[in-house]
């Protein structure tokens, strides 16, 4: 993919980074904020526990496949894949929370 967004002429993180430490490190970052974002609707009181669990679970588990991407660079592209996985299971789980836990 890397050759794919070179080609294309496309300057996406990944395709200017040929480590990927730079990419692991934004998502990181970013999967860090989503906890917060996350967590702070619960918090103002606007859904209710069962979102507030889920969410705030779901984040972690981004957290922690980020963690991975960014620590285990022999392994680089495998957990670049688990993390994208996580991600698309991360927003089906949270939404289905929020419709049922939304107040």
């Amino acid at each position: 993919h890397r050759d794919d967004y070179r080609a294309a002429g496309f300057p996406l993180l990944p395709a200017v980074d040929p480590t990927g430490t730079r990419t692991a490190a934004w998502s990181l970052v970013y999967a860090l904020l989503l906890v917060g974002a996350s967590v702070l609707p619960w918090t103002l009181g606007w859904v209710g526990p069962v979102y507030g669990v889920a969410a705030t679970l779901g984040a972690l588990a981004l957290v922690v496949a980020s963690a991975r991407f960014l620590m285990d660079c022999q392994a680089r592209d495998l957990r670049s894949r688990q993390l994208f996985f996580t991600t698309l299971a991360y927003l089906p789980v949270v939404m289905a929370a929020l419709m049922i836990d939304g107040r």
